[in-house]
């Protein structure tokens, strides 16, 4: 029988290896939390999710890292966040699937708050012109209490990270009229000479300071949304396909759930990445179609493969018909005037293949058109008669990753080659169910067995990109702030 002293000590064990588990707080400010954790052993990965709540862990946005501990910030001042602590298995073969406690432990969640804002301050710092990056120079624009309006106002920068440099500061005499904006109480200042590609703390007066980055030379930025396939958790882009706002509104108009061969709609989390690349001889590579049904017993959806881009994907871009002739297996008719969905081959070496993908879609970000109406067209053509382009779907080679946080150019850990894309760390969340209840149109319209035509879907379409542009927006402000891609 165990003693009772032998039981003690056991306990004892429980209660300091959970302790030393524990997501802990410190160092908030206005805007931000740190947060800390001990190592588990094989990871390679973790993340940080502010959560809903911790009875329906629906996360609002994440933030990825490898080490602790982890700065997580566009936070809104004086409020109480929950956040939650991820790890991923490192024996898994990708980031994919593999990702520990999806039911957390308590000691795994943890709540904090922000400090409130003090009268008279700094009430918030922003890129001036969000979609405008610069080399060497970021703009901000600033606001202030509407009651106080300052005489002369201090802005300070630095790296970010680097806890014992000094920010540097510059003394600006805000009534001269060239600060201010047309909105009251609203200021605007360029901080010039700086690194490229590099992250700045950027504050004004005794405000907090946030983080800002300058551009990255050759390096484009993109929003991307993805749907996650085969799995109720965020699946990141690692050979995955993804695509632009209204790409991927069409995609899951036309999904919704009623086949379910990707996931059923009301669990299905939509996160939005923004992702750094570069092109090969200024053009996209072509697309390849990733973790695809097509691709059979070599795919797996925990370590997905991409193909050749295949017959649906080409048809939904509006490729000729010369294309794929070239490219794909004759279609079979049949009586009911339906069709078969052939494989389409890429060339490698004189084999020709649906295995085989070009040699730049390897390392590089492949892109295709999608058009509306959204896979309307079932037999190829050579000139489709009508039809606009809505946005692009992108694909994401694994051999083209840049490692977690590091810059387009650093060595790719699984080819050995410089990188050619960059995934931000922070990734926000949307969800099926909350699309929903913000008034998407779930109606299923069955596109197989292919026809000569599909159902036109374009003004369910129209509506869910309505319905997405406000309740993924809505969601997100109600916690944090708005950050842009590349920022």
């Amino acid at each position: 029988m165990m003693s009772i002293i032998t039981l003690s000590l056991l306990l004892l064990l429980v209660v300091h290896f959970a302790s030393s588990m524990a997501l802990t707080c410190s160092n908030s400010t206005t805007i931000s939390i740190k947060l800390d954790w001990s190592l588990i052993p094989e990871t390679d990965l973790y993340y940080v999710a502010v959560v809903d709540s911790f009875a329906t862990n629906r996360i609002v946005a994440l933030q990825t890292t490898q080490l602790p501990p982890l700065l997580f910030d566009d936070l809104l001042p004086g409020r109480s966040y929950n956040f939650q602590l991820r790890s991923h298995d490192s024996t898994t073969p990708s980031i994919v699937q593999g990702w520990r406690n999806a039911s957390a432990p308590t000691t795994l969640n943890v709540t904090c708050s922000t400090r409130s804002n003090a009268s008279r301050q700094v009430r918030f710092i922003r890129r001036a012109e969000p979609n405008i990056l610069h080399l060497h120079a970021i703009e901000i624009e600033w606001g202030t209490d509407l009651s106080f309006i300052p005489s002369d106002v201090v802005i300070k920068y630095k790296s970010c990270g680097v806890e014992d440099e000094a920010f540097r500061t510059r003394v600006l005499k805000v009534a001269d009229p060239k600060y201010k904006t047309e909105t009251h109480n609203l200021y605007y200042y360029e901080i010039n000479g700086l690194e490229e590609g590099t992250c700045y703390e950027v504050g004004v007066g005794d405000g907090d300071a946030v983080r800002l980055r300058t551009l990255q030379e050759g390096v484009q930025w993109k929003e991307m949304w993805r749907s996650s396939e085969n799995i109720n958790e965020v699946d990141f882009l690692e050979n995955h396909d993804t695509g632009d706002l209204k790409s991927e509104v069409a995609f899951l108009t036309a999904t919704n759930d009623g086949s379910k061969q990707f996931f059923t709609f009301d669990k299905v989390p939509v996160s939005k990445y923004c992702v750094g690349h570069i092109k090969l001889n200024d053009e996209y590579a072509p697309y390849t179609s990733c973790n695809a049904p097509e691709a059979g017993s070599r795919n797996h959806p925990s370590n997905p493969i991409c193909i050749c881009q295949v017959f649906v994907d080409r048809l939904i871009g509006h490729e000729k018909k010369e294309v794929f002739n070239e490219l794909c297996i004759n279609a079979t008719y049949y009586p009911n005037n339906t069709h078969s969905d052939p494989p389409c081959l890429c060339e490698r070496d004189g084999v020709r293949s649906k295995y085989n993908i070009p040699q730049q879609s390897e390392r590089y970000v492949g892109m295709t058109p999608v058009y509306l109406p959204y896979f309307y067209y079932q037999i190829p053509q050579s000139t489709y008669p009508t039809g606009t382009i809505l946005g692009y779907d992108y694909s994401f080679p694994r051999n083209g990753s840049c490692p977690e946080g590091a810059p387009v150019g650093t060595q790719n850990p699984f080819c050995g080659l410089p990188c050619t894309w960059s995934r931000s760390q922070r990734v926000d969340v949307v969800y099926g169910s909350e699309l929903l209840v913000g008034g998407w149109n779930a109606t299923f319209e069955h596109f197989f067995p292919m026809h000569e035509f599909g159902p036109n879907i374009t003004d369910q379409v129209v509506q869910n990109e309505n319905v997405f542009k406000e309740v993924a927006p809505q969601k997100l402000s109600r916690y944090m702030t708005e950050r842009c891609c590349g920022c």
